[in-house]
């Protein structure tokens, strides 16, 4: 490559290096510097689980089968142990990070293909910036992965639309089983919901019905059932027992599927939940969508086909996610790409379509950039009113995000020229993006680290680890803790009780009880075992700062050196 093609190419590709440094950047921080949080330790138990038994078809949780979610995303991190060497927070979230690199190509593709390039760029940045995309990205969870396997289905579906041939269905449908062995059907069925717009326009839905499409989905089916025949047909893992709903992994399929969306069991969020859940998800691009929303409904008949179907995708999911009576946030992760697509195609288009509309939100976004930074750079002193002491970091974040805002919307304002041909963009302010980009890079990259230091979980987990000794047995009184399980890496699983009978005769001869209780629980610790009044603490959760008491659900774990007689029976 000469000097002359040299020089053009890093003319016409400048605009990408901030992309590229800024992008892995968001993706990477903070991912191992966190401890397990909420159901994060179900993935990491479950692959340790895997390893240390060697049966890859039988999640285990606290020596208890676990077949609430599929087996591929444990499997996921199974995979990444051999890259880490151990099964840790960041094994947990690599999987997540991967599935946002695969979202993000599968965003860029699909937008450039419908549209142009210039909106598929848009909608990278968008993505790549939204908040219940990164959050999910650092999060050990399915989540992330269902949403992008959704997005390469609908994507190698309008790869391939014009080539009705087994191997065109055959992908489509195992992308589909694949994505659905993740998190659920759902993977499945939102692509079908995503293109059904597209397939039943002009009547293209009969050039597929043929005897191709169904070999392809014959052989999708058989992809996905293939672990649940090969679970069942293969016995338990020593040591390990049934839920108590005694439910397979088929039985639970239906139940987390079918049941879940006819008649919710739990996850009973009102009906009219994702009208704020997906402007959360969305931030901050979330009022820049609803104008884009708006404007694509208000012209609906003069729309051209491609616009057309992506609002009439986005309208069918959020319908569909609705009518489901089990609601959470993160299930209707599917629809945020959608979305962002939709904004980076508006932004890019005829600029004379509702523009004071436009300018209003785009108004709005920087005062919503500008309060989050300035959100970031109050922590200190907020802590500081609380008389709590933060980590040297938090200061550090926030100098960074207050003069960090300021110096970009500076550039914005007396050398815009410059800094659109730095981000390669002209159709939404420069500085709102690489804002967002700050202040992400901030939040997951040192501010929830930091924050982490105030967990209890791990911190307990661990001093209680080097109390034990080999002859105590540990057991939990009335709730088990799948953190607490997965930090202690007991030998054996850990038994829940809630009375002394469940103990049987009591330990061996030179064998302790080790008991970890909420504080929530102490009455009925003390009435059911009495000498844990008196016991020795092993450990326990510390107070922080801003707690005036206690809290009910901090845990605290006894050594019984001497059981009382009315202990055991």
């Amino acid at each position: 490559m000469n000097t002359l093609t040299m020089n053009l190419f890093f003319t016409r590709t400048r605009w990408a290096i901030p992309a590229l440094i800024a992008w892995p950047v968001l993706l990477g921080l903070g991912l191992g510097e966190r401890a397990l949080t909420g159901s994060e330790n179900r993935w990491a138990e479950i692959a340790r689980n895997m390893i240390e038994t060697g049966d890859a078809f039988h999640p285990i949780i606290n020596g208890i089968i676990y077949f609430d979610k599929p087996l591929a995303s444990y499997w996921l991190v199974v995979g990444m142990q051999w890259v880490t060497g151990s099964v840790d927070e960041l094994t947990a979230r690599l999987p997540s990070v991967l599935a946002g690199v695969l979202l993000l190509w599968c965003v860029y593709h699909l937008t450039t293909q419908l549209w142009n390039r210039r909106a598929g760029w848009l909608a990278l940045w968008l993505t790549v910036t939204c908040y219940g995309f990164l959050f999910w990205a650092h999060t050990a969870a399915a989540d992330l992965v269902n949403a992008a396997f959704t997005l390469l289905a609908v994507t190698c579906f309008f790869q391939r639309r014009n080539k009705p041939d087994l191997l065109s269905y055959t992908l489509f449908h195992v992308i589909c089983a694949v994505g659905s062995q993740m998190k659920g059907l759902t993977a499945w069925v939102v692509p079908c919901l995503i293109i059904a717009p597209y397939v039943l326009r002009d009547r293209r839905w009969r050039a597929h019905l043929n005897i191709n499409h169904l070999l392809g989905l014959l052989i999708g089916l058989a992809v996905y059932t293939a672990p649940y025949t090969i679970a069942a047909s293969t016995p338990l893992p020593p040591n390990t027992i049934l839920p108590q709903h005694g439910l397979g992994g088929f039985e639970l399929v239906i139940r987390e599927n079918i049941v879940r969306f006819l008649q919710p069991f739990d996850h009973k969020d009102p009906i009219y939940s994702y009208i704020y859940q997906v402007p959360r998800i969305l931030f901050p691009w979330s009022l820049l969508f609803m104008v884009g929303f708006y404007s694509f409904a208000r012209r609906y008949r003069a729309l051209n086909s491609a616009d057309r179907w992506l609002l009439e995708s986005i309208i069918l999911v959020f319908i569909f996610f609705t009518l489901s009576g089990s609601r959470r946030w993160y299930y209707i992760l599917p629809i945020m790409p959608l979305c962002l697509m939709q904004l980076a195609v508006y932004l890019t288009g005829n600029e004379a379509q509702n523009q004071r509309l436009r300018s209003v939100a785009t108004v709005a976004t920087t005062g919503l950039l500008m309060l989050f930074a300035l959100a970031l750079a109050g922590l200190p002193a907020i802590a500081w009113f609380k008389e709590i002491a933060l980590p040297g970091g938090i200061a550090v974040a926030a100098a960074l995000a207050l003069f960090g805002s300021i110096g970009l919307w500076g550039l914005q304002r007396w050398q815009r020229e410059k800094l659109d041909a730095l981000t390669g963009q002209h159709n939404l302010p420069s500085a709102q993006l690489l804002t967002a980009t700050l202040s992400m890079v901030l939040l997951f990259g040192i501010v929830l680290p930091a924050l982490d230091s105030f967990r209890q979980e791990k911190p307990f987990a661990l001093a209680l680890a080097k109390q034990v000794k080999e002859r105590d047995k540990v057991v939990f009184f009335k709730h088990a803790n799948e953190t607490v399980v997965f930090y202690l890496h007991h030998p054996e699983p850990i038994p829940v009780v809630d009375t002394p009978d469940e103990l049987a005769a009591g330990p061996p001869p030179g064998e302790n009880i080790v008991i970890i209780a909420a504080r929530r629980d102490f009455p009925a610790l003390w009435k059911q075992f009495p000498s844990s009044r008196n016991a020795k603490i092993l450990a326990a959760y510390q107070p922080r700062p801003w707690d005036k008491q206690n809290k009910k659900d901090d845990l605290v774990a006894y050594r019984l050196n001497t059981p009382a007689a009315g202990d055991f029976r």
